[in-house]
């Protein structure tokens, strides 16, 4: 069973930051120069360099400069909350060569000092409020006011949106939004569809499996459609969503029969066999545990965790290898030993159980179901000649709560 996470956050850094620092600190107006259009590219650059090494979360900076000197050099300095940072960089924007950084600990230790919540939860808060999804949003624009408030903008075809937020408690100080239900109404209007639709739509035609795919990417940078794409161990894969319908526009896939023909390929664990995986070597049967999950990482290894009358369970295993790698378990052998757990009946004993109460041979019993349900019962279904059959028992005792016969 696959835990599919949603793409909030990872849509809102690419709409909230990739595109709204690429005018950076250069006012928010676009301009038709080239040379301007080149240094913005750069800016967002830079910027994008400096956040993945920056101590803190640069998402709240203000007062941002960015500037290119004679060889070739970028130098780029803000404010925050925590002091003043600067970053001399290569000319490609993606090496820092120096970095002056103020004392965060420091900062953190003066009388008064407040920490500002997470940016992405900063995001997450708002869009809860908002009465549209992050994936409908068009130039999203945000900045650092002077009395620390975080300042959001952004289009939509509904109109535009604008919220004011306090970014060390993330309430929504100001907001204006436009009537939905009346951009709804007019003529013509056309409705997007989401990021999660574009993704459905992209799987509905890939010739990939659903949770091998890896580093995914969902925006809309350069065109009004959607653009969604990922890595795999067959190659990259890239397709054009478009926005309003979900038709695939366009498509970029490897071959994937190639690829598997290699000598080196190593085929990647299946999201549907993981937990089988997982099982083969786990102390207790499968029909024991609840609530499964399998979530897929970034590094394309896969965690399963669930929980059983013995304790909770968790498994990290190789995405590529089957190889399980990491595994906490409760110690199930000196629990049985104990007496302290009462261990369910297996689906085959529930059977038993069942058709022994219809009074039929086993062997008349066609189409037989057993499924675990939330109150502790088995529910099992069966037919005969003479009709169906339902019983309802308990799943630790056996105890018949509940039948229904011919």
């Amino acid at each position: 069973m696959i835990q599919m996470k949603k793409l909030f956050l990872a849509i809102t850094l690419i709409l909230a930051l990739a595109l709204t620092f690429s005018p950076c600190a250069f006012a928010e107006k676009e301009s038709a120069d080239n040379a301007a259009s080149e240094m913005d590219e750069l800016t967002a650059s830079v910027f994008e360099t400096v956040r993945e090494n920056c101590p803190i979360d640069a998402s709240f900076a203000k007062h941002i400069k960015c500037s290119k000197a004679s060889d070739g050099t970028v130098t780029m300095s803000f404010d925050t909350v925590y002091g003043h940072f600067i970053y001399k960089l290569d000319a490609t924007g993606k090496k820092i060569l120096e970095k002056d950084e103020p004392d965060i600990e420091a900062a953190r230790a003066q009388k008064g000092f407040k920490e500002p919540i997470d940016h992405d939860e900063l995001m997450r808060l708002m869009f809860e409020a908002c009465p549209i999804g992050s994936g409908r949003t068009e130039n999203l624009k945000v900045s650092m006011q002077e009395d620390d408030t975080y300042l959001i903008r952004f289009g939509s075809v509904y109109g535009d949106f604008r919220y004011l937020m306090d970014i060390f408690t993330g309430e929504i100080l100001e907001k204006e939004e436009p009537d939905i239900e009346a951009a709804r109404a007019q003529k013509g209007f056309k409705e997007p569809i989401e990021a999660e639709d574009a993704l459905d739509s992209v799987f509905a035609v890939s010739p990939l499996k659903r949770g091998l795919e890896q580093n995914i990417k969902v925006s809309r940078k350069g065109s009004d459609n959607w653009v969604v794409s990922f890595t795999s161990a067959y190659g990259d894969f890239r397709y054009v969503v478009d926005r309003y319908s979900g038709k695939v526009l366009e498509k970029t896939e490897p071959d994937m029969d190639a690829a598997a023909g290699k000598a080196d390929f190593q085929k990647p664990v299946d999201p549907d066999n993981v937990t089988e995986i997982v099982f083969s070597q786990c102390p207790i049967s499968s029909w024991q545990a609840s609530k499964i999950k399998s979530k897929k990482s970034k590094d394309g290894n896969w965690t399963v965790t669930f929980g059983s009358d013995f304790g909770d369970f968790t498994y990290v295993v190789d995405g590529k290898t089957g190889e399980i790698l990491e595994k906490q378990e409760p110690d199930v052998e000196a629990i049985r030993a104990a007496g302290t757990v009462k261990e369910k009946l297996s689906p085959p004993d529930a059977i038993k159980i069942a058709v022994e109460a219809a009074s039929v041979p086993r062997k008349e019993a066609q189409d037989v179901n057993v499924a675990f349900k939330p109150d502790n019962t088995y529910a099992v279904t069966f037919k005969t000649d003479a009709g169906k059959y339902m019983y309802v028992l308990d799943a630790y005792t056996g105890e018949i709560k509940d039948s229904m016969t011919p």
